[in-house]
C-alpha cells in the first residue's frame, strides 16, 4: 500500500519535474487562462507557492507571505526553488502522530488531523496541475503528466 509518506515525496518530486516542464515553454504561456475571468496559468504556479505556505502554516504556524503572479519565467524559477524549501518540512510531517490540529484563519477555528492536511497538499497540486495542463493543450501546448506520475516516481 502506498504510504502518506510516499505520497509527499512524489508531490515534492513531481511538482519539481512539473516546474521544470513549464520553463521549457514559452514565457507568454504564463498570460493564458481556462476562460475569461479564470486565474492565468502564471497565477496558478504563484498558487503553489502560497498554498505550500499555507499548509506550512496549518501544520507549523509559520507565517505565510503574498506573492505576485508568474510574469516570467525568472518567476517560475523563484516559485520552483521557493516550492523545494518546504520539502523537508512537510517531510518531517508525515512521521509525527496524526494528531488533531486546530487551525486559527484569524476569525474562524478550522480542526484538522494532520493526515487530512497532507492528503490535501497532495490532491491540491494535482488538481492544479491538471488544470495547468488542460490550459496549455487547448492552446496547443503539452505538459506530460505522465512523466511525472507515481509510477515514474516509484522507479
Amino acid at each position: 500500500m502506498i504510504t502518506l509518506e510516499t505520497s509527499i515525496a512524489h508531490m515534492l518530486w513531481s511538482d519539481q519535474k512539473f516546474f521544470d516542464q513549464i520553463l521549457e515553454l514559452p514565457e507568454d504561456c504564463l498570460t493564458l487562462v481556462a476562460a475569461p475571468g479564470e486565474w492565468s496559468i502564471g497565477h496558478l504556479m504563484m498558487h503553489f507557492v502560497e498554498s505550500a505556505e499555507w499548509f506550512d502554516f496549518c501544520l507549523n504556524k509559520t507565517p505565510w507571505s503574498e506573492h505576485l503572479p508568474a510574469q516570467t519565467m525568472a518567476d517560475v524559477r523563484r516559485f520552483k526553488s521557493h516550492l523545494g524549501d518546504f520539502a523537508t518540512a512537510l517531510q518531517l510531517q508525515v512521521s509525527l502522530d496524526d494528531e488533531l490540529l486546530t487551525i486559527d484563519t484569524g476569525g474562524k477555528t478550522i480542526p484538522a488531523k494532520r493526515s487530512m492536511i497532507l492528503s490535501q497538499a497532495v490532491a491540491h497540486t494535482a488538481e492544479h496541475k491538471g488544470q495547468i495542463a488542460s490550459i496549455l493543450r487547448s492552446n496547443g501546448m503539452v505538459i506530460d503528466l505522465d512523466r511525472i506520475d507515481v509510477w515514474h516516481f516509484m522507479r
